[in-house]
C-alpha cells in the first residue's frame, strides 16, 4: 500500500482495527502505540472526531515529544466492533524524498485479554 501526496499537504490516515470479539474477546478498554516518522513525513496531530475512540469515557493523548499515542476508557466501556481508532494527521514536506510512518508495538489492553497485533508501515510516495 503506498499513498501518493504533493510535497506540503496535510494527510489523515486512519488507523482501523478488525473485529475485536474474535481476537480478543473482551473488546479493547486501553491502547498505546509509538509512531515513528521517517524522511519527510511529520506526525502533527491525532484525530478522535468520528472514530471508536471519541466514545463517552474514553481518554486519548498524544505526546508529540515521545511520538507516543494513547487511550484508555476510565468507565470501562469497551470498544467492542471492528472501524477507525484513531486518524493521523501527517504532514508531508516540500523535500522530493517519500516517507514513512509506522507504528511499533501497538498494544492492545495491558492485562488480560492483551494483544500485541503486527500493524505496517505505511509508506508515501512523492507523485
Amino acid at each position: 500500500m503506498s499513498t501518493f501526496v504533493v510535497g506540503g499537504d496535510t494527510l489523515d490516515v486512519s488507523l482501523n482495527v478488525g473485529s475485536i470479539g474474535d481476537s480478543l474477546g473482551a473488546g479493547i478498554w486501553a491502547f498505546q502505540f509509538d509512531v515513528r516518522a521517517e524522511a519527510a513525513v511529520e506526525l502533527i496531530g491525532v484525530v478522535t472526531l468520528a472514530t471508536l475512540s471519541q466514545k463517552t469515557g474514553w481518554t486519548v493523548s498524544f505526546n508529540q515529544e515521545r511520538m507516543r499515542v494513547a487511550g484508555f476508557s476510565s468507565s470501562r466501556d469497551a470498544i467492542e466492533v471492528g472501524g477507525t481508532l484513531v486518524v493521523f494527521r501527517v504532514l508531508q514536506s516540500d523535500s522530493t524524498e517519500g516517507g514513512r510512518l509506522c507504528i511499533q508495538p501497538l498494544r492492545l489492553n495491558s492485562g488480560d485479554p492483551a494483544a500485541l497485533p503486527a500493524v505496517p508501515c505505511i509508506p508515501f510516495d512523492e507523485n
